[in-house]
């Protein structure tokens, strides 16, 4: 079976209004007897955290429907929600990205018992560990006797090798 082909910038245009301040999706066109005109499109994906909206048969996020509203183009890299914030589609809080940049702006893992990306404590020798990860290679940038000089380690390596300064805060 072929793949569904995305929708066109003219169709997109006539079902769904998109406002590129609130980032939110209003349904011009009925095409379900579940959705009337005015009706905010789309619903929150619990698990991923994205706002999709179904057309047709194909679901999209609505973060990549809005670069396409607004830029008349898919994006080609990936789409970086700048406060981490995967419902907020505001225009400004999207960013096109490589995945290399979008990792470098990725949340705090649930994981972390430091509070901080790229710390943690060595329980065999009470250290307080730092490492980064570059190119998909793991770079230690050290051990330390405290926490806070860890943290330092790693966010001086953040602003060295240009990681986005919400890298890790939420």
């Amino acid at each position: 079976m072929p793949p569904i082909k995305n929708i066109e910038h003219s169709e997109l245009l006539k079902l769904l209004e998109y406002n590129p301040i609130s980032g939110i999706f209003i349904w011009k066109r009925v095409l379900t007897n579940a959705i009337k005109i005015g009706d905010i499109a789309g619903h929150l994906h619990k698990a991923s955290g994205y706002i999709q909206i179904r057309i047709a048969t194909k679901i999209y996020r609505a973060h990549r429907l809005a670069w396409f509203y607004m830029h008349k183009e898919w994006p080609k890299e990936d789409l970086d929600h700048v406060n981490h914030e995967r419902s907020d589609n505001r225009m400004e809080n999207l960013r096109l990205v490589s995945m290399q940049c979008n990792m470098q702006n990725a949340s705090l893992s649930k994981a972390s018992t430091s509070g901080f990306t790229g710390v943690h404590l060595r329980k065999d020798t009470s250290k307080w560990c730092a490492h980064i990860t570059l190119d998909g290679k793991f770079k230690s940038l050290g051990s330390f006797g405290s926490k806070e000089e860890a943290v330092l380690a790693r966010k001086t390596a953040n602003l060295k090798y240009g990681f986005h300064e919400n890298h890790g805060t939420h």
